[in-house]
């Protein structure tokens, strides 16, 4: 036999051998895991004749023993920015998701924790003493791209070495990441759950409410960092210039009471991180509590509703267009785009008054020109959107060929459209559970988050979206 009569069976067989070694009972393995296997491990080929071709023919001459040795033996880059919080009986371990030379995320991270060094411990068979944790990649939400990890059970005021490695698919571990650190001897505030933030202008207000230890005694302060950069692994105490640092003192506040804190003198339309732990009277420092947000721009009038389906809002323009010598005496002309969604209700208009019309689901551009009575005029735009408000999430288009917007409803993002800004973290399932698809994606009630779903195979496919530490479910078809 020649031709592709032998290489349609050789490469068959390559490939049956790369997935019942790798892909078999172990999840997350696809097709473009198995397409990458086999063409990294095609060698020249050489047919050793005296014709004069050797070394001339090219790759493509496919190695068993290279697919199942040879590429799959590349281990992951290691999470060399590990960094540790050492709390009373506990710490938290940060560090960035790691991938290997192609792009792949690691599946998984193994973590030896114990009271002895672990300078070139085994992580096949670890030392006595020692406490081995792995986490799997699949079951944890990285925030940014920062994956934590608390280990608890420890002893007060002791201390303790970890070591972590990287590990793929196939099961190559990365080089080991070490540090080490000291629990405290007083017990910790417990880490803060409710952080919330609103963003405007040049300013942000965050609250929260008083955290206490499993002993019920209270916070007695907090630090509050923020800065144009992420504050995952930042020391709260040697600052850089970029990091702005706030101080405030719980006082006469009980456990589970709200305390604010604003920041101003804000760039505007501009992303900034936020990082606040709880100190109590031992200067003990709970875990760090985060959250992300940008200042709007100060922009052209907008409107803070949305519709559903054939409702409708009255807008006062005089509310957004005035003239010191034609106060209440404008007139206007409206454009929206499109109309099949949003219209104008003409039976409905009354001086400065106009009546919009949801017509069916999606979002319209509505432009305002408005004349004073020397025809002088001035123009302005802003988005509405009807939308079905039982809904808490929109994918579309479904099916999809090239990209899956989502759109998030107020029921996940909250009423206020300025305050409702964020990144969500995306996540897509194949129809046999493998994750194939996870990013995050910018977010808002008037701007779905896009996805690049192009590379996904036919079929259909479950996404999971987790806004603000919630995730909403739903499905879609790639075709």
């Amino acid at each position: 036999m020649q031709g592709t009569s032998m290489a349609c069976p050789h490469v068959s067989g390559v490939a049956a051998l790369v997935v019942s070694q790798f892909g078999v009972g172990k999840r997350g393995f696809t097709n473009e895991d198995l397409w990458d296997i086999l063409k990294n491990a095609v060698l020249n080929v050489d047919i050793n004749d005296r014709t004069g071709y050797n070394g001339m023919l090219g790759a493509g001459y496919i190695s068993a023993y290279n697919a199942l040795n040879g590429y799959s033996k590349i281990p992951p880059a290691a999470p060399e920015d590990l960094w540790a919080a050492w709390h009373y009986d506990n710490v938290d371990l940060t560090w960035s998701v790691t991938f290997r030379n192609n792009g792949q995320e690691s599946s998984s991270y193994e973590i030896l924790i114990s009271d002895a060094d672990l300078t070139g411990a085994d992580f096949n068979n670890p030392p006595a003493g020692a406490r081995k944790v792995t986490v799997q990649r699949d079951n944890v939400t990285p925030y940014e791209g920062i994956i934590t990890h608390n280990i608890d059970g420890l002893d007060p005021g002791t201390v303790y070495y970890v070591s972590i490695k990287a590990v793929d698919r196939f099961g190559n571990r990365s080089t080991a990441v070490m540090r080490n650190g000291t629990t405290t001897t007083a017990k910790t505030p417990e880490a803060i759950t409710d952080l919330a933030a609103i963003w405007w202008l040049e300013d942000v207000a965050l609250t929260w409410s008083v955290t206490g230890d499993s002993d019920n005694v209270k916070a007695i302060s907090y630090d509050i960092l923020i800065s144009q950069r992420a504050l995952t692994d930042q020391d709260f105490e040697d600052l850089p210039q970029d990091v702005t640092k706030k101080s405030v003192e719980v006082g006469s506040k009980n456990i589970g009471d709200e305390l604010t804190v604003s920041f101003d003198g804000l760039a505007m339309n501009t992303k900034y991180y936020v990082a606040v732990v709880g100190l109590n009277s031992a200067d003990a420092r709970s875990p760090i509590a985060l959250t992300d947000g940008s200042t709007i721009d100060d922009l052209d009038p907008e409107v803070e509703k949305y519709l559903e389906e054939g409702h409708r809002i009255t807008i006062d323009m005089s509310a957004y267009f005035t003239d010191d010598l034609d106060a209440g005496n404008m007139t206007y002309d409206i454009l929206v785009e499109p109309n099949s969604i949003i219209d104008i209700d003409e039976d409905e208009i009354d001086g400065n008054k106009f009546a919009f019309i949801s017509k069916e689901y999606g979002q319209a551009k509505i432009t305002v020109t408005a004349y004073d009575s020397r025809g002088h005029s001035i123009k302005d735009d802003f988005l509405m959107m009807c939308r079905d408000d039982s809904r808490p999430m929109d994918l579309y288009p479904n099916p999809a060929r090239e990209y899956m917007y989502v759109r998030l409803g107020k029921s996940v993002m909250g009423e206020n459209i300025k305050a409702s800004k964020g990144r969500a973290y995306v996540a897509i399932y194949n129809s046999a559970g493998q994750r194939v698809l996870s990013e995050q994606v910018s977010i808002s009630l008037v701007e779905p988050g896009k996805v690049d779903v192009s590379k996904l195979s036919p079929g259909s496919h479950s996404v999971t979206v987790t806004y603000n530490n919630k995730e909403t479910k739903g499905t879609i078809t790639k075709y």
